[in-house]
């Protein structure tokens, strides 16, 4: 007490270090307990010497959780009824930093009601959970969270791992039966998690909605062949575009199109495709798009951007929120007719968005397309944008070309209302060395220069 006083750390108790062995030792003493017959004297006897007055656990797999003495004798009292042969042994304990620990507890036994409903009835069963822990200053425990443990060389015991699976489905509802089966897909052996799968058949559009089982869903087609969950995709057949739109079941769409092979989602994607512009616009069947660009077909992607080229504004967003290489079709598209979509009123905003959005070399064949028409372009309303944006984001060497071809004409280009924005926009961006060689092209005249400086556009290049 007196060092306690004098030391005043961890809320008035020793530092971690000086009160580390008795914190497991008191651990250990309390899963001891656990293996005699109830008492509730004797329990609340342990738990004021071993744990806090605020002690809580949660037993995390089986929604269980309790605050306080009282509560904890009463729910050791259900367990030990409902289970009063199953056995626990510490395996392990790993003391860590700032009055934490982890603790591994072996169990074996049989539970004759289901107090823990990821474990069977009246089967024995052996298993390992993992205990996350934490102490006050004095060592006592002040919380305890519990789950089943399938890491080696801990795993589950395979009646565990079977068990899950046949209760899959009851058990994806609740947010704590969500988790252990998340995690067991990634451990189990292939049959077992095919089982766990196929609990959902004829199921698949009622849990897609639910905020826990859909977790599950998009585990078994990340985690199984999709051949193995064919169902699953087969029950969104006619409702694609109902799930795009749902806060839950758009999740599902996504994981999907990302994972299952683009032919086996036609059907789908086809769906999609003519609601295209209305679900690019809602918050949910926006992203399902993305997936749709991202890892669909060629004909997907081409039947997606033709049912968006009536929303440039869409198609626009694609190339600024994804990265070049998942909507390069879009510039593909361009080819052989960059000149033309330059001068048209929305096509154009289409190409500033590639110049500004994507690497400078991958454009090549557009950008050589674009400069033997320059002289025109710029002078065209919604081209001289198109040859700006080209300017700022483009390579050396396109700014070079651009500007030898604007030199030709650079007198009568800054006289332009339009074009001369083109001019004033090189000598912001181009090399230093470009810069020079459009300003002695200017002043090669002096009478022509003289022109310019006093001319009502021109004065603003020169």
């Amino acid at each position: 007490q007196e060092v306690a006083a004098l030391d005043g750390s961890a809320e008035g108790g020793l530092d971690w270090e000086a009160v580390k062995a008795a914190a497991e030792d008191r651990f250990a003493f309390m899963v001891d307990f656990v293996n005699k017959p109830f008492s509730p004297d004797a329990t609340m006897r342990m738990l004021k010497e071993g744990t806090t007055s605020d002690y809580h656990a949660r037993w995390r797999d089986c929604d269980l959780e309790h605050h306080g003495w009282e509560p904890a004798v009463d729910c050791f009292r259900e367990f030990k009824n409902a289970a009063p042969e199953m056995r626990f042994q510490i395996q392990k304990i790993a003391m860590g930093e700032g009055f934490k620990a982890c603790a591994y507890i072996a169990f074996e036994g049989t539970q004759n009601q289901s107090i823990l409903p990821i474990l069977p009835v009246n089967t024995k069963i052996r298993g390992v959970t993992c205990s996350e822990l934490e102490f006050d200053g004095h060592g006592k425990l002040r919380t305890e969270s519990v789950q089943l443990c399938f890491e080696a060389p801990f795993e589950a015991h395979p009646v565990v791992i079977s068990f899950l699976a046949q209760s899959a489905k009851q058990l994806a509802l609740r947010e704590g039966g969500c988790r252990i089966l998340q995690r067991a897909l990634e451990v189990a052996e292939k049959e077992d998690r095919a089982t766990l799968a196929q609990q959902f058949r004829g199921h698949v559009w009622e849990a897609s909605a639910s905020p826990h089982a859909n977790h599950v869903l998009q585990k078994c087609v990340v985690n199984l062949p999709p051949r193995k969950v064919l169902f699953i995709a087969e029950e969104f057949k006619g409702r694609a575009v109902l799930a795009a739109r749902h806060s839950i079941r758009s999740r599902m769409l996504e994981r999907l199109i990302e994972h299952f092979p683009t032919e086996v989602l036609d059907e789908l994607v086809c769906e999609l495709v003519p609601e295209a512009s209305r679900l690019c616009y809602n918050n949910f069947g926006n992203f399902v798009l993305q997936r749709v660009l991202e890892h669909g077909t060629a004909a997907h992607r081409r039947a997606l951007v033709e049912a968006l080229s009536v929303d440039a504004a869409v198609l626009q967003k694609c190339v600024v929120n994804l990265p070049p290489r998942k909507v390069l079709f879009i510039a593909e598209e361009f080819k052989g007719r960059a000149v033309l979509g330059a001068r048209h009123s929305i096509r154009s905003r289409m190409l500033e968005r590639l110049l500004e959005h994507f690497p400078g070399e991958v454009l090549d064949d557009l950008v050589g397309e674009l400069i033997p028409e320059a002289s025109h372009l710029c002078c065209n309303t919604f081209g001289n944008f198109v040859l700006q944006r080209l300017l700022e984001h483009g390579t050396d060497t396109q700014r070079r070309a651009l500007v030898e071809v604007l030199s030709a004409d650079a007198a009568s280009l800054a006289k332009h209302p339009v074009a001369c924005n083109v001019l004033r926009c090189a000598f912001t961006n181009c090399p230093v060395r470009d810069q020079r060689f459009l300003a002695e092209v200017l002043s090669a005249d002096a009478g022509v220069f003289r022109s310019l400086d006093r001319h009502f556009t021109a004065s603003f290049v020169v």
